[in-house]
């Protein structure tokens, strides 16, 4: 379970990679003191934690993914399993965001990722579903406006270019 929470950020594209990483180190913090975990450990074991200077994993790479795993190493087996599930589903209601961005060819928002993490972990699995799907439909409304605007303008430009043509045909003929 532990490993697959960890796969699937990676996998995200970079630009949401560190706020669902981050909603690992939020969930050991909220759910598990782990501020207090982490400093109970002493110097010794906490230093070599916050020193890996050779950064050999691809985790290490993205130091939200590397702070959260800090995090991760001090929870018990079975709290680290609690948040690693609720990582996963995070990471759900983010894929379908993003399957919905592709979808209409936009680029996600952080903020609408950010926005699902933080409902998730401050109000639960089912408010963050509503709320996913909320912003996902008010996203798809505001593409479609857009869409319907842009082709509204590109028509009316169409029709400009008809007129001054029609206009100076008329005119020719005089």
């Amino acid at each position: 379970m532990v490993c697959q929470a960890i796969d699937i950020i990676p996998m995200l594209p970079e630009e949401v990679q560190s706020a669902v990483a981050r909603g690992i180190t939020m969930l050991a913090i909220s759910d598990h003191d782990g501020e207090n975990l982490l400093k109970s450990l002493g110097a010794e074991q906490i230093l070599p934690m916050y020193k890996s200077k050779k950064k050999r994993r691809g985790y290490d790479q993205i130091h939200a993914l590397h702070q959260a795993l800090n995090y991760l190493r001090v929870l018990t087996s079975e709290q680290r399993i609690e948040v690693c599930k609720k990582v996963i589903d995070i990471a759900g209601h983010v894929q379908y965001y993003l399957d919905v961005c592709n979808r209409v060819d936009q680029a996600p928002q952080l903020s609408h990722v950010e926005k699902a993490r933080d409902t998730y972990i401050e109000q639960g699995p089912q408010t963050a579903k509503i709320q996913i799907r909320i912003l996902c439909e008010d996203f798809l409304e505001n593409v479609s406006s857009e869409r319907m605007r842009e082709e509204r303008s590109e028509r009316q430009s169409e029709e400009d270019a008809q007129i001054e043509y029609n206009s100076g045909t008329i005119y020719k003929r005089n």
